[in-house]
């Protein structure tokens, strides 16, 4: 299973004939069967990138998952195990709690339609089961609780981060500092968190969640998570190419990540209208990189478990999350698997999608096309309201 780099280089053909070989689905599996259990084949980035270069047809899969590479740092002669990306299944080191949608603001741009009138919150003993089946699956590293607002539910915020601290999960929060309406009292709510050992704080400041940006609770909260030694990063959200979302933030001290809004939920009733747009035929990878090599999940408190928001593989209140964590495959679910192949376009051509209009970016085509799927698949594409309809979904259940 070893290439000689200097080869590869003057023979690209031999790389193309093993990729051909081995990276294929068809053959992969017969490939896998003639190793020890012990063993993999593991594949040198760098020959990944010669490959290519000169495949006229390279695997989708493979494409993608040098791109998810290379995008998030790794070290070009690195390598990747070709037995995980077989299954194109979900290999967990994040999990994300939302424990709540109820949200004291309501953002144009939120994709899970989050406002104050959700009802809809976790129980304790529900936390309790997700963070010991997280533990149970052994890949878990992280733990995020966010929702929604999780400070809405601040005592149950602080069960649910001792509880995953004790079980040995490093812990984020993720909030807009709503709470923060002075730094005393944003020093009463972040303390508590510093004392548990959270590990990171991420604060949302921008025009989206507050019409200014001079002074914000955000920026409260941000100030008094770093007078409390407390690990903090400004979020913030842009819309390029608009005169009020547009802005740089300017730079400071604190860590600072700036995202491109996601075109779903709110944000394709809200922000949409007026921006350029571009055919379907150009959206066929799906951008978000945990799609591609998929390590991150999200679980609300109707017991979904999702990909993405709104692209759920399963219910944590019917199979345990350890057992759908292990069960999950792409080929098998009929939204995932699609836009794993090809993205949105792929998704709209697979099921017979008509699609008339112009997108302002891939999920923005993605999410019309599931939103017109969701009576076809509503097992797969809930909870309901991250489409803007009902709250009440007949596939939701509560744990006993």
């Amino acid at each position: 299973n070893k290439i000689n780099l200097g080869k590869a280089r003057r023979n690209p053909g031999t790389v193309d004939k093993l990729y051909q070989d081995i990276a294929q689905g068809q053959n992969l599996e017969g490939h896998l069967n003639l190793l020890p259990d012990h063993q993999s084949i593991r594949f040198n980035l760098y020959l990944v990138r010669i490959y290519l270069s000169t495949s006229k047809n390279p695997p989708l899969v493979l494409r993608n998952w040098y791109t998810y590479s290379v995008g998030c740092g790794e070290d070009p002669f690195s390598v990747l195990d070709i037995r995980k990306l077989s299954k194109m299944g979900l290999e967990l080191t994040n999990l994300h709690i939302l424990l709540t949608y109820k949200c004291p603001l309501r953002c144009d741009h939120c994709f899970v339609f989050g406002d104050q009138h959700a009802s809809d919150r976790f129980a304790f003993n529900q936390i309790k089961a997700i963070l010991e089946e997280s533990r149970r699956i052994g890949s878990v590293e992280w733990v995020y609780f966010e929702g929604g607002e999780p400070f809405l539910l601040f005592p149950l915020l602080l069960k649910s981060v001792h509880r995953a601290r004790q079980l040995g999960f490093k812990v984020g929060v993720v909030t807009n500092g709503f709470f923060a309406r002075s730094e005393e009292a944003a020093v009463r709510y972040l303390r508590p968190l510093q004392q548990l050992g959270v590990a990171r704080l991420c604060v949302s400041d921008d025009l989206f969640h507050y019409k200014s940006l001079k002074e914000t609770p955000a920026k409260r909260a941000l100030s008094a998570a770093s007078q409390l030694g407390l690990p903090v990063s400004r979020v913030s959200i842009t819309l390029p190419g608009s005169a009020r979302f547009g802005f740089t933030e300017p730079a400071d001290s604190t860590p600072h990540t700036t995202l491109r809004v996601m075109f779903s939920g709110r944000a394709v009733d809200k922000l949409v209208p007026g921006l350029s747009t571009s055919g379907e035929a150009s959206f066929n990878q799906c951008p978000h990189a945990y799609f591609v090599e998929p390590g991150t999940a999200f679980i609300d408190p109707y017991g979904f478990v999702q990909l993405c928001h709104g692209i759920a593989f399963g219910n944590a209140w019917e199979t345990s999350l350890s057992a759908l964590i292990s069960q999950s495959e792409a080929d098998s679910h009929p939204i995932w698997g699609p836009l794993m192949q090809g993205g949105p376009a792929e998704l709209c051509q697979v099921h017979g999608i008509q699609q008339t209009g112009e997108y302002a970016d891939a999920c923005h085509l993605c999410y019309t096309a599931r939103r017109a799927l969701i009576d076809r698949f509503p097992q797969y594409l809930a909870p309901r309201h991250v489409y803007g309809l009902s709250r009440v979904n007949k596939f939701s259940r509560r744990s006993p």
